[in-house]
């Protein structure tokens, strides 16, 4: 038999914890459907593990190891308890063989379950009905979490993990963000967290890091995501802004052409797509996605010169001229040349730019065909 004394402190400290939990996911939180209202004690029975082979309710199940104050919470919805647990072969746990797809908790469950730490050999763990529901499956979601803070808040020691817990329906997997112009990385529980963060006045917000979650595109808004890789999410826990963690782990990242090819960085321009699995971006990702981040138009770059331009991806001034004219059907037509500046270096501004354009014109002689910025009597440098 399981004992748990409830408190009007537990039931408050419960409640704040579950409406953070859906407020940072930004999922709907119905107070009314929280599990319990009073205080006082309650008590459940084991159910027998055979017993619980063919148990068809649907709710929220407690596996818990007394003698070590450990436990493991969970809900089954779409399927029922005897589902839950006993889906796989009994062999399951020695001889799964790869992308077997059991799950059930005693029959299978894997390492990358948390319940295997309750469930282990010789462990004295007891399984109980914490309320048994036919409900929609959004109440029954809501009801584990409610129910894993009761749980965790009363001194048991849980061993779910919080970003996994009502999954089923909800954008609920853990992602890292990076912030491209400050190399700054950030770990979030759901893409809804990150959005409401990272972009909170960016109407539909998670419309934004969905698209390159996916892979679809490199960048968005300032920013690259991608899922969290399995082993850092335990590591991660607790913290948001990650990039004294993220070097913890290694590098998992390549550049891909249009055809899914791996290519090299001399091969990489701005149709290559980034496909980042773990750790960190190193200086060269970061600067290629700085080359071609899409930002807002800056009027402030615009210059009052003629044929003197900026260029956003190479964050440089440069020029145009034309190098001849000639007819083609008839038609006068006048061929154009794009010049940086001949030093390879940057112009200091758009006048200094202007300025080497029309040294270049008269030293060419191609003045009749070109427009003059200084009268063709270039001014000093």
């Amino acid at each position: 038999m399981f004992r748990f004394a409830i408190s009007e402190e537990l039931l408050q400290k419960a409640r704040e914890h579950s409406l953070e939990w859906h407020t940072q996911r930004g999922n709907k939180y119905n107070r009314e459907l929280f599990p319990i209202d009073f205080e006082g004690e309650m008590t459940f029975e084991a159910i027998d593990l055979e017993d619980l082979k063919s148990d068809k309710r649907n709710g929220i199940y407690f596996i818990f190891d007394e003698s070590r104050n450990m436990g493991y919470v969970g809900m089954a919805s779409s399927m029922t308890f005897g589902q839950r647990f006993y889906n796989g072969k009994e062999d399951c746990k020695e001889n799964c063989p790869s992308k077997c797809g059991c799950f059930g908790h005693i029959n299978s469950t894997p390492d990358t379950c948390r319940s295997s730490r309750v469930i282990t050999p010789n462990a004295e763990y007891r399984v109980y009905c914490l309320a048994e529901m036919d409900a929609a499956t959004a109440q029954v979601m809501q009801s584990e979490v409610d129910w894993y803070y009761l749980l965790l808040e009363s001194g048991i020691e849980m061993t779910n993990a919080d970003w996994a817990l009502g999954r089923a329906g909800y954008t609920g997997r853990p992602i890292v963000s990076c912030h491209i112009e400050s190399a700054t990385y950030y770990h979030f529980l759901t893409i809804s967290e990150a959005a409401l963060t990272l972009l909170p006045n960016h109407s539909g917000g998670a419309g934004a890091i969905g698209p390159v979650v996916s892979g679809l595109q490199n960048q968005l808004n300032g920013y690259t995501h991608r899922y969290a890789a399995h082993d850092e999410l335990e590591f991660y826990q607790g913290h948001q802004e990650i990039t004294e963690l993220i070097g913890e782990f290694p590098r998992v990242l390549e550049w891909r052409d249009n055809q899914g090819k791996p290519v090299g960085e001399d091969d990489i321009n701005r149709n290559s797509l980034l496909k980042w699995d773990a750790g960190p971006m190193n200086e060269y990702d970061i600067n290629h996605l700085k080359r071609y981040s899409r930002g807002t138009y800056d009027k402030s770059n615009k210059s009052e010169y003629k044929w003197v331009y900026w260029d956003s991806h190479y964050v440089r001034w440069y020029w145009k001229a034309y190098t001849r004219s000639f007819r083609a059907d008839g038609v006068k037509r006048r061929e154009n040349m794009v010049r940086k500046n001949k030093h390879g270096a940057n112009f200091s501004s758009d006048r200094e730019a202007a300025i080497e354009r029309e040294n270049w014109i008269i030293e060419n002689k191609l003045k009749d065909i070109n427009t003059s910025n200084f009268d063709w009597k270039s001014p000093k440098e």
